[in-house]
């Protein structure tokens, strides 16, 4: 139900100390290291951990999905192959970066006072159980909700356990469900509205171009002929591979198409996947997947991705993955200019060209 003002404040003091996350309780700072570069999240059902940053040193122990652990040092293996080379130091040995998503676990005070209508919200901690209400069958468990994910909320109301929960609005699926307040940071709207420039003037609509190249999977934009933004990226695997994290038997073409298209529409939050209603942490569902900005009618889109740290190297289904905040600043920065009183912008936007 929804909360009252009385109520709103009564809740406000437990909302911190109600919501334990789980996977950090017995998380202790490892000892006899020096200071942890950060925590990461295993994002796949395993991975492995190596004596030395090779594949080809002996495997020493396994990390399993939505594991949360520390992470000692990054460091670049010269004797390692491919794109990515980069492994995280952890204790016990050496895990590859490729399925390791770095997270935090930020608390967030609940605000004063809603902001009107919808706003949007990020997800803080390195993931929040969401729940589902139906009259039939009361709270149900539904997605977990991944570190950087964004979501559309509308209120804040009491949860299953009695504490504040944000009620989402999943527009893809016309579905509601509820994530806990303390794990959900609202987005005030200067992190996301538009930046006119990168540089010092005002650049027209027709000055702005995306270039993304497959061969170095590195995504470049540009006003006029000056460089302003550049990331790497993850395009799509041939089709005689896998999905994203082979959570999909898809069987259509999974390549990024090659031409020259336009942003046609933006949507700050997407659930990609199957889109079902589940709990099921291994199925191919992807609520809140962050900044979208889709270029093809087939449905493929630039967008965060928050289900690998694999930048530079093939990945998905043909859209084109960033990190995160690379996605926010070209979600930013590209047109149409996203209106946020609508939900799913349209318009014909920034010139994009895949080679």
């Amino acid at each position: 139900m929804s909360l009252s003002r009385r109520s709103f404040l009564q809740l406000s003091a437990a909302a911190l100390g109600g919501l334990a996350y789980t996977p950090l309780l017995n998380l202790q700072m490892p000892e006899g290291h020096c200071q942890p570069i950060g925590l990461g999240r295993v994002t796949v059902a395993v991975v492995y951990v190596y004596s030395q940053p090779t594949f080809k040193s002996v495997c020493v122990g396994e990390r399993y999905r939505d594991e949360v652990i520390w992470l000692l040092d990054e460091v670049d293996s010269l004797s390692s192959t491919g794109r990515n080379r980069r492994w995280f130091r952890i204790e016990g040995g050496y895990t590859h970066t490729a399925f390791i998503q770095p997270v935090q676990k930020r608390d967030n005070p609940l605000p004063q006072d809603l902001p009107p209508g919808e706003f949007l919200g990020e997800i803080t901690h390195p993931y929040a159980q969401s729940y589902r209400y139906t009259p039939a069958e009361g709270w149900q468990k539904l997605y977990r909700l991944y570190y950087g994910s964004v979501h559309t909320i509308n209120a804040l109301e009491e949860g299953p356990d009695g504490t504040p929960h944000y009620r989402i609005i999943d527009h893809s699926l016309e579905a509601e469900y509820h994530a806990p307040a303390a794990a959900v940071r609202p987005i005030p709207y200067e992190d996301y509205s538009p930046i006119l420039s990168a540089l010092s003037s005002l650049a027209a609509p027709e000055e702005k171009r995306i270039q993304v190249s497959i061969a170095d999977q590195m995504l470049r934009a540009f006003e006029g002929e000056q460089l302003v933004f550049e990331s790497k990226v993850s395009t799509g695997l041939s089709t005689r591979q896998s999905g994203d994290n082979a959570l999909s038997s898809e069987t259509l073409s999974s390549e990024t198409p090659i031409g020259s298209f336009r942003v046609r529409n933006k949507m700050p939050s997407c659930h990609m996947g199957n889109k079902q209603l589940t709990s099921a942490i291994d199925a191919y569902e992807l609520p809140g997947v962050p900044w979208t900005m889709f270029f093809q009618e087939l449905g493929v889109a630039l967008h965060g991705a928050y289900w690998h740290n694999n930048f530079g190297v093939r990945m998905s289904h043909g859209c084109v993955n960033l990190p995160n905040e690379a996605a926010r600043w070209l979600f930013r920065w590209s047109d149409p200019v996203f209106d946020p009183a609508n939900w799913y912008t349209m318009g014909e936007g920034t010139r994009i060209a895949i080679a």
